[in-house]
């Protein structure tokens, strides 16, 4: 009996991620037509140096409106209860995305799942960015963004490039340093270390030339210590990034 209800709630657990993966793939899809009909958020990623088939590839896309993505995701038969869960609105009862405005970098897990979500607004609201919090789906010490797409560049090559953001790791992988991971709004992790480790024994840390870059750096290389990697810096000037 009692592996029975085990065996029941993981299937009932596997189906909920399964329906949220479906639900971010849908949302991404839906709104990359937005950033395609939107000037000023393409010129803010031109101005990053970044190119047109750059936008696919990394899945950007930006909100727009309100409740235009509330109603796209009931017509695809979610209910209230999944599209709360997502996290992607103020409330269900407003129907209101809190990406309004933002320009959205969707964060993927090896499988290329859809988990989570970075937005970066263009206006001078605040805050700057906006963050999905920590899920069954999303657990931020133990995905990188951009090793999706840099995985075979970092097993080719040999060594992995580690930022902090998400648009360092994006700007790099355009300028053809494929090899670029970010570990986005958290400390290097032993998790992180572990998935590196299956690819590639060399680390470069680059890291922003402030003060919490040379925080995040001595951090990183406390961690690192005693895995067996053979770490380099990439020194970059002061209070630059």
């Amino acid at each position: 009996i009692t592996w029975k209800k085990l065996e029941c709630f993981d299937n009932e657990r596997y189906k909920v991620q399964k329906n949220m993966y479906g639900l971010y793939k849908d949302a991404v899809n839906y709104y990359k037509k937005s950033l395609e009909s939107n000037p000023e958020a393409q010129k803010y990623l031109f101005d990053r140096w970044l190119k047109k088939e750059d936008f696919s590839k990394f899945h950007f896309w930006f909100s727009d409106s309100w409740i235009a993505l509330y109603n796209y995701l009931k017509e695809k038969w979610y209910d209230d209860k999944q599209i709360n869960d997502s996290k992607i609105f103020v409330n269900v009862g407003q129907r209101k995305d809190k990406f309004i405005g933002r320009i959205i970098f969707p964060i993927q897990n090896l499988r290329w799942d859809f988990v989570a979500f970075t937005a970066r607004i263009l206006d001078k609201w605040e805050p700057k960015y906006l963050n999905s919090p920590a899920s069954d789906l999303y657990d931020k010490s133990e995905i990188l963004y951009g090793l999706y797409e840099a995985k075979k560049s970092v097993v080719d090559k040999n060594f992995v490039i580690i930022v902090e953001w998400q648009m360092d790791a994006i700007s790099l992988q355009s300028a053809w340093f494929t090899n670029t991971v970010a570990i986005s709004w958290t400390a290097l992790t032993e998790k992180h270390l572990t998935i590196l480790k299956r690819l590639t024994h060399k680390l470069y840390l680059s890291f922003d030339g402030d003060w919490e870059g040379a925080k995040a750096t001595k951090l990183a290389l406390e961690t690192i210590k005693n895995k067996g990697f053979e770490v380099r810096i990439i020194d970059i000037p002061k209070n630059s990034d």
